[in-house]
């Protein structure tokens, strides 16, 4: 909003009917990190003199990787609002990525994370599966993911820049400071 109460931009989401969805026995829940590991974390953190620093992944949902063939039906409603999806309407359009409202949306966008994580090296506690951990010659960087957010420590400067510049390359985020 304008000092004067007028929009400086308008912003739409293309969102599924997640009523109409059929998820054909698929896992449609996404770990999230529990109290327990929260605390611990920030207490080693504290234990080890570090500051647990925050990100928060923009539009992280549909970021992720559409792992099974999903199709979509644009409404017909659709030509009046943006006349330049006409050529779409009435035909099966295959997701590539993640929209809102799918039933699987946290899933894939948890799965495309850990997978990237993996390829970074980071290995993942078996116990708690939002828990991560790397060591590089750089030094140790520990993250925790809560859905879009990321609680993260390094036990040095140059393991905590290295680690976002390697997340930056893949993924959209905003470095939030330390956490609150």
């Amino acid at each position: 909003m304008t000092s004067r109460g007028g929009l400086d931009k308008l912003k739409a989401t293309l969102c599924a009917r997640e009523d109409l969805q059929e998820t054909g026995g698929l896992q449609i829940y996404s770990p999230t990190a529990s109290i327990r590991l929260l605390k611990m974390f920030i207490a080693l953190g504290v234990e080890m003199k570090r500051k647990v620093k925050q990100l928060d992944f923009v539009s992280a949902f549909i970021q992720g990787k559409v792992r099974s063939r999903i199709c979509v039906h644009i409404e017909d409603e659709m030509a009046i609002v943006c006349p330049e999806f006409k050529m779409y309407i009435g035909r099966p359009l295959q997701l590539e990525r993640a929209i809102c409202g799918l039933a699987t949306t946290e899933i894939y966008w948890y799965e495309d994370l850990d997978e990237y994580l993996q390829n970074l090296s980071f290995r993942i506690s078996t116990v708690e599966p939002c828990l991560y951990a790397r060591t590089t010659c750089l030094g140790t960087v520990r993250l925790i993911n809560y859905v879009d957010d990321t609680l993260y420590f390094a036990n040095t400067d140059e393991a905590e820049e290295e680690f976002t510049k390697q997340l930056k390359a893949r993924f959209n985020f905003h470095l939030l400071g330390t956490a609150h």
